[in-house]
């Protein structure tokens, strides 16, 4: 069987657009991934997410969805709210969706977390955690739900890298500082985390410095080969690239199913 991400965030952050192209952004900061007014019938939905670099990677470490008034964050090693409710009771609810957890064990021994946020008609927003990160996929027809969607997921069905007027195209898939950036959650934005860490706007996403992640990268590459990553890639079917590129940064061969890849 093969795996593919649908549209959303993962690994060392990849985003994955509306219409399935991805690029990379390392910025250090809290994101916009996407941003609906008419979702739910006017309910709306944010989904944030939060990224964190470390010396080999820049990952996801949080994401908060929020839905008309409710909001669920998943955070590192399974910590979740749900209302600001530490550990809440699942399965729940969140502004009617059901949304389910469950986890396991994976190979490595560290525990896998995962929730399903049904939207109904066979539309779900999938969360995974695993060890500090964090990833999620979007499936299902989603262009009555999302088709207004913004954010650093582009422009629903085109894609396309629009600033915060919905017009402005900026940047490129090639060099998406620029988007980033644009995305980053302002103080217009509603604040979903728990927890509030630097930076904030207007203070800019904290960029790594290319030549130290570089050699660090190529140092963690160095601990498993190739082939062991394409190995454990086999299933990731167009996201196959990115998964080897995953396991080889991080030096963790569970990465390539902790990635939702």
């Amino acid at each position: 069987m093969v795996n593919k991400h649908g549209p959303g965030g993962h690994g060392d952050p990849h985003i994955k657009k509306w219409d399935g192209e991805q690029f990379d952004y390392h910025g250090e900061c809290d994101l916009v991934l996407a941003h609906s007014k008419q979702f739910g019938s006017g309910l709306g939905l944010d989904l944030h997410i939060r990224s964190t670099m470390n010396d080999n990677w820049t990952y996801i470490s949080a994401l908060a969805l929020k839905i008309g008034d409710d909001v669920l964050e998943v955070a590192s090693h399974g910590v979740y709210h749900l209302n600001g409710e530490k550990g809440a009771d699942m399965p729940s609810t969140i502004s009617g969706f059901p949304v389910s957890y469950t986890s396991k064990k994976g190979s490595s021994g560290y525990q896998h977390h995962y929730f399903d946020v049904d939207m109904g008609g066979n539309r779900h927003i999938l969360i995974k955690e695993y060890k500090e990160w964090v990833s999620v996929s979007i499936t299902g027809d989603q262009e009555k739900n999302l088709g207004d969607s913004l954010g650093l997921m582009g422009s629903f069905g085109e894609g396309a890298m629009l600033g915060r007027d919905g017009e402005t195209v900026i940047g490129t898939k090639s060099s998406p500082n620029m988007f980033g950036q644009e995305w980053q959650v302002r103080d217009t934005d509603p604040m979903l985390f728990q927890t509030i860490r630097h930076p904030q706007y207007p203070v800019e996403c904290t960029m790594p410095d290319p030549t130290t992640l570089a050699k660090s990268r190529f140092l963690r590459a160095s601990k498993i080969t190739v082939f062991e990553a394409e190995e454990a890639c086999a299933n990731s079917g167009p996201d196959m690239d990115a998964c080897i590129f995953d396991v080889m940064a991080t030096g963790d061969l569970d990465m390539a199913d902790a990635g939702a890849f």
